[in-house]
């Protein structure tokens, strides 16, 4: 009975119905506010990938410009292996020219460095870079190989960075 008198209170009757009222305005409120930080989470990680390839931009620029010398090289390379001493010269006059790279080479299907700018002879079968191409010969880059029947020769540049040393 008590609470009957209560609720017969006008100003309990206004508080809730102004509840009632206003609960829709605060849901939607909160809706809101949950999607503009969502919003802007999805901005400022878009902005944090456009910060990141603009500063990677000249290390990918350095590894297309490594993948366009590897093809070329892959390429040229059945013409000089009946002549091993032309194949370590022509890479020599390479990395001579290019202020970029400091190594330039070939490996054949043991891994042994049969012509290249320094090192003749070293075996190569170790290395990262052999070993990635020897387990996957598919490679993105090898549509030009298979072509020129050039699938099982490696070819490889090393490239000095501001981040270290790459192939």
């Amino acid at each position: 009975m008590w609470m009957t008198r209560r609720f017969d209170r006008v100003a309990v009757r206004l508080a809730l119905l102004l509840a009632v009222a206003l609960f829709p305005i605060g849901l939607i409120a909160v809706l809101q506010s949950r999607h503009i930080a969502e919003t802007v989470d999805e901005r400022s990680e878009e902005a944090l990938l456009a910060l990141t390839a603009e500063a990677a931009g000249s290390e990918i620029a350095l590894v297309r410009e490594g993948f366009g010398a590897l093809d070329a090289m892959t390429l040229a390379m059945p013409r000089f292996l009946q002549d091993r001493a032309a194949c370590s010269a022509y890479f020599r006059s390479y990395v001579a020219e290019s202020d970029v790279y400091s190594f330039a080479g070939y490996t054949d299907r043991d891994g042994k460095l049969v012509c290249a700018n320094s090192g003749v002879g070293r075996d190569m079968s170790k290395a990262i870079s052999y070993l990635s191409q020897k387990e996957d010969p598919q490679a993105p880059r090898d549509n030009e190989r298979q072509r020129a029947g050039l699938a099982d020769l490696c070819c490889c540049l090393v490239a000095a960075s501001d981040a270290g040393w790459g192939i």
